[in-house]
């Protein structure tokens, strides 16, 4: 049996405000965890993400909630194309609230096609295809924006998923 090795990305627990970046055909990353959410929006084609030791296929137009400390991995597969989006808590302080320690049953969700062009476009829009580790978004604006495209999508994945604590 084969045993694979879990890291810790620490830069996404200690060092990242926010980071958002595409990744592509064939691209595959290893378990992990770290404290921040993360999003992973599939743009195009099927990806495979593992959450918390259970497989599920990424259709393109669905998105993944991953909770922090989560353990997840994810294989694009060819031809399809991902936005792994990786945050602190600050920028979403009230959902965290509403959270309050409640695991979803499921990570998959469906986000409406307006909200995910929304949430894709603004993404391109502010930080192309990889914003870079970001400690802090700056300006103040583009802070408030990068909050509003998260609440907008995240407010969706309250609405369609079942909690446990």
């Amino acid at each position: 049996m084969k045993q694979t090795r879990v890291r810790h990305q620490t830069k996404n627990t200690y060092n990242a405000e926010f980071h958002s970046h595409i990744c592509k055909n064939e691209e595959i990353c290893n378990p992990h965890f770290h404290k921040n959410f993360e999003v992973i929006v599939a743009i195009k084609g099927i990806s495979r993400i593992t959450v918390a030791g259970r497989s599920y296929e990424l259709k393109e137009g669905q998105a993944a909630f991953i909770m922090p400390f989560q353990v997840h991995s994810f294989h694009v597969n060819e031809g399809a194309q991902i936005r792994c989006t990786t945050f602190k808590e600050a920028l979403i302080l009230t959902l965290s609230r509403v959270l309050d320690g409640s695991i979803p049953e499921s990570p998959i969700y469906t986000p409406s096609a307006e909200t995910l062009s929304y949430f894709c476009g603004q993404c391109l829009l502010l930080f192309g295809d990889d914003s870079g580790m970001l400690e802090r978004i700056n300006p103040p604006a583009k802070r408030l924006k990068v909050k509003g495209i998260l609440y907008s999508l995240e407010s969706e994945f309250l609405e369609q998923t079942a909690f446990h604590k």
